[in-house]
């Protein structure tokens, strides 16, 4: 089975660096392998929210609605990110598809 694509927005590219959104859109592969493991569908929609906690650490929080799952995740890290909330969501249409974007681009 062919792995889907991935795509981000504008608001993505201009606020988020290349490395923040491949480990986002790790920890959407992994939970979607983890729910598949536990005879679980993950959510379609994944809402990271991002934050500095020091000068050399970041700290993601993923959430989804359905099954409910959270996860806080530490990262070192002294990159700058211009938004602290992202969404990834997955279409699972004829060719499945993730899209990484910001609320307002929602």
């Amino acid at each position: 089975m062919k792995a889907p694509e991935r795509y981000i927005t504008r608001g993505i590219q201009g606020n988020l660096s290349p490395h923040l959104q491949q480990i986002l859109f790790s920890l959407v592969d992994t939970r979607d392998n983890d729910a598949e493991k536990n005879g679980q569908k993950a959510d379609y929609l994944s809402v990271f929210h991002i934050k500095r906690k020091d000068k050399r650490h970041i700290q993601i929080k993923m959430l989804q609605e359905q099954p409910p799952y959270n996860l806080k995740y530490m990262i070192q890290s002294i990159e700058d990110f211009k938004k602290s909330k992202v969404y990834v969501v997955r279409e699972d249409d004829i060719d499945p598809f993730y899209i990484m974007l910001l609320p307002t681009e929602y």
